[in-house]
Formats: structure tokens, sequence, C-alpha cells
């Protein structure tokens, strides 16, 4: 099967579940009586953060697929992929999960929303420093240099 065949459904079910998250949030913001922040700008960041986060997620199942690895997994993997988005970002999978749990929350304007996605991103920082010491031990040098040269977090040319 093509790998972008099966880039999709995992990857579009993350979308519906960030999603239904960030809707619930909204629910619970109003159970809770906090004040919708929900605004058209709003709604056009957050689509262009979802739309982005889809993207690169895409992309980088897309990478895996293509060097025969799983995507879901607990454990680093067990060949280390550094070209495609991996040449210009170390955590495209991750960064893309958080901009999707982000884009909803600022698009349905949920302030439960908006603090869920911040405690996601201190938790994905806090995996990657534990999966960049599991990667270091296990690919040595040739991580190491990769690390050097490519951002954990954002993008590079």
């Amino acid at each position: 099967m093509q790998p972008l065949l099966r880039a999709f459904p995992f990857n579009l079910l993350m979308l519906a579940g960030c999603g239904a998250v960030a809707w619930a949030t909204a629910q619970a913001d109003a159970q809770l009586g906090l004040p919708s922040l929900a605004h058209p700008a709003g709604m056009a960041v957050g689509a262009l953060l979802v739309a982005l986060g889809l993207r690169l997620r895409l992309l980088a199942t897309i990478t895996y697929y293509r060097h025969e690895l799983a995507v879901v997994r607990l454990r680093p993997q067990q060949r280390l992929v550094t070209s495609g988005v991996f040449a210009h970002l170390r955590n495209p999978l991750l960064q893309g999960w958080w901009m999707l749990q982000a884009g909803w929350g600022v698009a349905l304007g949920t302030p439960a929303g908006l603090l869920l996605a911040l405690a996601l991103g201190i938790v994905l920082d806090f995996w990657v420093k534990w999966e960049e010491l599991t990667l270091a031990a296990k690919f040595g040098d040739e991580y190491v240099a990769y690390r050097a040269r490519t951002p954990c977090w954002g993008w590079q040319r």
C-alpha cells in the first residue's frame, strides 16, 4: 500500500480525537462558567495550526513508512531517520500532535483547551528529553551530530 494511503487513517483519527477533546473542554468551560474566547481571527489561526499540524504528521508518517518503521511506538525507533521532514525537525509527529491540539483549542476559543494544549506541550517536552537520552545511547555520535544540526521544536530550512 502507498505510504500516503497508509498515513491517513491514524492521522485522521488524531485529528478527530484532538477536535473531540477540544470540544469537550469547550463544554467544560460552559459548565464552569468560563468565558468563550472564540473569535473569527482565532478560528482562522486555529484552522491554520490544525492544517499545518496534520501536514507535519502526514509527512513524518510517510517518511517512517518509507523506511519501513512503525509510527506508534513507546520506545525509540530501531533506525535513525534523518531524511524528509526529519531533516528539518527532530520531532515532527509530536510537534504535529501539539499543533493539532492547540489549533483546535484556539479555533474553538476554549480556555480549558488552551490550558490542555500547554500541559500537552510540557508533557511532550519531557517525553522528548527522555527519548533523546535513549537515542544518544543507542545511536551515539550519529544522533549527537543530528541533534546538533536539527532543531527539536520549530523548523530549520
